[in-house]
Protein backbone atom coordinates (compact mmCIF):
# COMPACT_ATOMS: atom_id res chain seq x y z
CA UNK A 1 0.00 0.00 0.00
CA UNK A 2 2.86 2.51 0.81
CA UNK A 3 4.30 1.98 -2.42
CA UNK A 4 1.43 2.13 -4.24
CA UNK A 5 1.20 5.99 -2.54
CA UNK A 6 4.96 6.74 -3.03
CA UNK A 7 4.54 5.79 -6.73
CA UNK A 8 1.17 8.04 -7.36
CA UNK A 9 3.09 11.40 -5.91
CA UNK A 10 6.30 10.35 -7.27
CA UNK A 11 7.73 12.89 -9.64
CA UNK A 12 9.32 10.02 -12.05
CA UNK A 13 13.13 10.22 -13.12
CA UNK A 14 13.37 7.90 -15.61
CA UNK A 15 16.30 6.51 -16.92
CA UNK A 16 17.37 3.43 -19.38
CA UNK A 17 18.83 0.64 -17.49
CA UNK A 18 19.71 -3.05 -18.36
CA UNK A 19 18.73 -6.01 -15.89
CA UNK A 20 22.01 -8.20 -15.00
CA UNK A 21 21.89 -11.35 -16.26
CA UNK A 22 23.60 -14.52 -15.97
CA UNK A 23 22.59 -15.15 -19.92
CA UNK A 24 22.84 -12.70 -22.25
CA UNK A 25 21.19 -12.41 -25.53
CA UNK A 26 23.65 -12.14 -29.03
CA UNK A 27 21.14 -10.41 -30.61
CA UNK A 28 21.19 -7.66 -28.65
CA UNK A 29 19.96 -6.22 -24.74
CA UNK A 30 16.37 -5.97 -23.39
CA UNK A 31 16.03 -1.86 -22.13
CA UNK A 32 14.05 -1.44 -19.09
CA UNK A 33 12.37 2.57 -18.68
CA UNK A 34 12.81 2.72 -14.89
CA UNK A 35 12.13 5.71 -12.39
CA UNK A 36 15.55 6.14 -10.03
CA UNK A 37 13.41 7.40 -7.57
CA UNK A 38 10.00 4.91 -6.79
CA UNK A 39 11.17 1.82 -9.33
CA UNK A 40 8.14 2.26 -11.17
CA UNK A 41 8.33 0.55 -14.38
CA UNK A 42 7.31 2.38 -17.59
CA UNK A 43 7.99 0.26 -20.15
CA UNK A 44 11.22 -1.72 -22.46
CA UNK A 45 12.30 -2.46 -25.68
CA UNK A 46 14.69 -4.54 -27.16
CA UNK A 47 17.80 -3.13 -28.95
CA UNK A 48 19.82 -5.08 -31.64
CA UNK A 49 23.47 -4.77 -32.16
CA UNK A 50 24.73 -3.64 -35.56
Amino acid sequence: MIRWIKRLFCKHDYQLLKKVSKFQNLRGDRIYIICTKCGHEQGSYFSEHF
